[in-house]
């Protein structure tokens, strides 16, 4: 599946690095059809909604779609987002407006050309509510490094690697976590259930192997080990009866000598 192109264009630098990061984590889904990119062709572009920011629209880069941040008290609509930047309204304009983008570019590769005005709106992914009511559930629970994070969920990204370094000192709930590392509470919350995912980190007093055992399946019993047989005793050989021709035979052949054996005793041989 090719990827869409997410570019920014007079935003303060502290977003572009908040919009960087939440980028690299929500790439951890193999769904994801977006990357940030540096510079363009974008498919799609976040710009400032400030007067200053407006004056240079004439400037900005081609993009298909245009995303504006917006503050105070101006409407949100289908192109603008509120500050805070929350991530997960984020990530849920970007999977709707990815998957407009993408089929459009599948049915007119070569012609494709995606009007802000004239797009309808786009319901919300089911995957959105679930998502946030999880991450909710996560702000009062202080939690527990178990395991340092690989390479591949840090990215080196510097606030993913601020934050990391922050959980080896002690269990934080999301919320310090963002105060101490200076960032939102939104990427506090991603990156410890990332964590959680891959059972790299755990609520304060609950033991690793108690943690693994909530998600690990459970243990087929091992099959009972077959009891060994009784050794037979041997059977008894059958007795014999005795032979009568045997026994006569015998007789015969002690008689002569008996016999002698009583003619010595008698005269005294």
């Amino acid at each position: 599946m090719s990827k869409l192109r997410l570019g920014t264009y007079l935003l303060p630098s502290g977003e572009v690095v908040l919009i960087r990061t939440l980028m690299r984590l929500f790439s951890q889904d193999p769904t994801f059809s977006w990357v940030f990119a540096e510079e363009g062709p974008y498919d799609a572009l976040i710009m400032d909604s400030t007067p200053s920011a407006a004056a240079e629209a004439g400037n900005a880069p081609a993009a298909r779609v245009v995303l504006k941040f917006a503050s105070g008290r101006d409407d949100a609509s289908q192109t603008t987002l509120q500050r805070p930047l929350k991530a997960e309204k984020l990530q849920e304009w970007l999977k709707a407006t990815g998957l407009e983008l993408l089929a459009a570019q599948a049915s007119a590769p070569a012609t494709v050309s995606v009007s802000v005005s004239a797009r309808a709106p786009a319901p919300p992914p089911a995957a959105a509510p679930a998502l946030d009511s999880r991450l909710q559930a996560l702000k009062e629970i202080r939690f527990k490094l178990l395991s340092l994070p690989p390479k591949e969920v840090l990215q080196n990204d510097p606030a993913l690697i601020r934050m990391s370094t922050l959980l080896t000192r002690r269990p934080m709930r999301p919320a310090e976590l963002a105060e101490l590392s200076h960032q939102p509470l939104d990427l506090s919350l991603l990156f410890i259930q990332k964590l959680l995912a891959l059972k790299l980190i755990a609520p304060e007093g609950q033991a690793p192997a108690a943690a693994a055992q909530e998600t690990a399946p459970p243990r087929p019993k091992p099959a009972p080990e077959p009891k060994p047989k009784p050794e037979l005793e041997p059977e008894p050989e059958p007795e014999q009866e005795p032979d009568p021709e045997a026994e006569r035979k015998s007789s015969l052949t002690s008689k002569p000598k008996e016999l002698f054996n009583g003619i010595r005793k008698r005269f005294g041989i």
